[in-house]
């Protein structure tokens, strides 16, 4: 499925233009959203193109990290892997073969005052996400 399939009435005015490809700029970056989206859609959540169409630039980089690790030849489960906990309300990456456990979810500037939390099952991490 191409990542801009999905044209949702509350879709970001940039996702539209990317979409529409009207201009060569914007059809260079689509091509390069849709080259990462090609490597990232096993990891992704199924509803990722829509969130991605209405808050485009802070799943951007969910996408981008994860491709970034596997070009760098780390491990990251596939959401097929996860538990139905874990697809539900993540981490949204989750690397493997460290001795510990490693999560990582993508925060953005307007999620940062408590609306997103990354779960966690580290009493340390749990108490510093609290501050």
């Amino acid at each position: 499925m191409s990542l801009f399939a999905a044209a949702p009435p509350d879709a970001d005015l940039g996702y539209m233009n990317l979409r529409a490809q009207k201009h060569k700029d914007e059809q260079a970056i689509n091509a390069a959203l849709e080259a990462l989206w090609a490597k990232y859609e096993p990891y992704a959540d199924k509803d990722f193109a829509a969130k991605l169409a209405r808050k485009p630039d802070e799943h951007f980089w969910e996408m981008y990290l994860t491709v970034s690790l596997l070009e760098a030849g780390k491990n990251v489960r596939p959401r097929s892997e996860l538990t139905k906990t874990e697809r539900d309300t993540g981490p949204d990456i989750c690397p493997t073969g460290y001795q510990a456990r490693m999560r990582c979810c993508r925060v953005s500037r307007s999620e940062i005052h408590g609306r997103h939390r990354c779960p966690s099952d580290n009493r340390e991490q749990r108490r510093h996400e609290r501050r």
